[in-house]
């Protein structure tokens, strides 16, 4: 396998179209866009049900409220997509520098 990236990017990117195609031959990509929509899904639920639980029924002011459900969710999304969606990537091993790595992306994308 000829990985060149400076000289001729052509076995580079050959490389990667046919991972890409072996991949959605095998359903790797529809299952993990899947796995990924559902953990998505929940994760808003979660958020979505700790702001309300927070805010409204223990009186908790709207921004620590709003901060709580986002972590409570981020830590939920870190966990299930390292456990599911990127398991074989992630050899379903959680770690504290791949979660502070996950909210760091997490609170720079919000």
């Amino acid at each position: 396998m000829d990985i060149t990236v400076f000289a001729d990017e052509r076995p580079l990117l050959n490389f990667l179209l046919q991972k890409l195609v072996e991949a959605w031959r095998n359903r790797a990509i529809p299952a993990k866009a899947a796995s990924f929509a559902l953990v998505g899904v929940v994760n808003t639920l979660i958020d979505v049900n700790v702001f309300a639980i927070a805010y409204a029924v223990t009186g908790i002011p709207l921004i620590p409220a709003n901060v709580l459900a986002w972590l409570v969710a981020v830590s939920f999304s870190y966990a299930a997509n390292a456990m599911t969606t990127f398991g074989p990537e992630s050899g379903q091993v959680l770690t504290v520098r791949d979660y502070v790595k996950f909210v760091m992306s997490g609170a720079a994308g919000d």
